[in-house]
Formats: C-alpha cells, sequence, structure tokens
C-alpha cells in the first residue's frame, strides 16, 4: 500500500523549501508542480496571501520583496506570485520546467523600475539589464530584466548605461527561454 503524503506534510515541505530559497541556498525548485496557486480574479495585481510563502521557481518568498515581487493570472481563475521578474520571465518561458499551469496567462503585473508602482507587465518596456554591478540592493535572486511602463524611461535607463543598446529593450511576448537562461541558468535547462 502507497502512503500519500498530507497537505500538512506538503505544505512543511514548501515552507522548508521557501527557507532554503530565503536563505539563498543553491538547491533546485520541486520537482512535483505546484497544486495550490492562490485564486486571483485577473482584473489587477492583488496583495500576496498570508499563506502563499513560496516562488515556484526559486523557492523564496515573494512577500519578503515587495519593491521586486510580480504576479499573474490565469484563465482558470488561479493566480502565481514570484519574488521578481527574472522568476516570472522563467515560469512564463520554461513552463515544462517550472511547473507552470496549463492554464493562459491572462494578466501579468510588475513593479516599474522607475516608480516602483505596478504596472501591466504584458504592455512594459522590459530592459534586458546584462550587468551584475547594476544590482540593486534588496534586488532578489542577483539580476533581473527591467520593466518600465513608459518606453521613455526604458529608453533613458538604457542611454544611462554603456553596457547597453537600444536592442535591449524588448516587448513582453519577445521574453523567452533564451532570455530567462540568462537570468535563472542556474534554475533552468539550457535553451
Amino acid at each position: 500500500m502507497t502512503s500519500r503524503p498530507t497537505r500538512r506534510g506538503l505544505l512543511a515541505c514548501w515552507a522548508g523549501l521557501g527557507l532554503a530559497g530565503c536563505l539563498g541556498t543553491d538547491e533546485e525548485p520541486p520537482e512535483q508542480a505546484r497544486t495550490d496557486w492562490p485564486s486571483h480574479d485577473g482584473t489587477d495585481a492583488e496583495t500576496i496571501p498570508h499563506t502563499y510563502d513560496c516562488d515556484g521557481v526559486c523557492g523564496m518568498n515573494p512577500a519578503s520583496y515587495p519593491e521586486w515581487h510580480a504576479q499573474l493570472a490565469h484563465d482558470d481563475g488561479t493566480g502565481a506570485f514570484f519574488c521578481s521578474t527574472g522568476c516570472l520571465l522563467s515560469y512564463v518561458a520554461v513552463p515544462d520546467h517550472t511547473g507552470a499551469r496549463d492554464a493562459d496567462v491572462t494578466g501579468v503585473w510588475v513593479r516599474d523600475v522607475r516608480t516602483v508602482e505596478w504596472t501591466d507587465g504584458m504592455a512594459a518596456h522590459w530592459v534586458l539589464e546584462t550587468d551584475t554591478d547594476e544590482q540593486q540592493p534588496g534586488e532578489p535572486m542577483e539580476l533581473n530584466p527591467r520593466p518600465f511602463q513608459d518606453p521613455a524611461d526604458a529608453s533613458a535607463y538604457v542611454d544611462d548605461r554603456d553596457q547597453l543598446a537600444a536592442d535591449a529593450i524588448v516587448a513582453f511576448e519577445d521574453l523567452d527561454h533564451e532570455i530567462a537562461h540568462r537570468y535563472r541558468s542556474s534554475r533552468l535547462p539550457a535553451p
């Protein structure tokens, strides 16, 4: 007879993974897809539920990074929260590896890098920052793509950095496995 894990046991496992992620270990995310995604009405960014403690890509606690966390909604009414835009990108770009839901993504919300206000991630202008010297205080997972609501802000960011060119600004639909791997190579298979 095979024993099935209890909900309490699974939650303890997720809490342990979240703590490991928060402590900065190099543990891989769990192989099993997450099944307890919170409900999300898909209309706007939501407060991370206090019961939700684990980014499904890296295992860190998204609520610990209020200026960096990101979220999305699926058309089946579930949502997912991430410590950062790099983890959100990995979830969307490499769903088979990250345990992403099969349901279509209907909304994405990220913090605008300049204003720190919520903005529509699907309409944002994403700067593919490549220089780890540009890592900001409190930024999780070392480096992340930079979303901007205003294209002029994205252009100004690029213009102020010698290592970036105009082609470093991309649209959400251009964020693919290759780009995700740049930010989460330790968490994703090579493209």
